[in-house]
């Protein structure tokens, strides 16, 4: 935790799976929703971005 203190945190992405379904289903304008439901957070301390 001390480095996440420090703002240096190991941000992880996690996709939504609304937004994959989309993506392959009205691919390539389905890639718009998969970058919108995103959700990103730090692995060590959980704070999400």
């Amino acid at each position: 935790m001390l480095l996440c203190q420090q703002g240096q945190h190991a941000r992880t992405r996690k996709y939504g799976a609304c937004g994959i379904i989309t993506a392959i289903l009205l691919f390539p304008i389905g890639l718009i929703a998969l970058f919108l439901d995103v959700e990103e957070y730090c692995t060590r301390c959980g704070t999400r971005f």
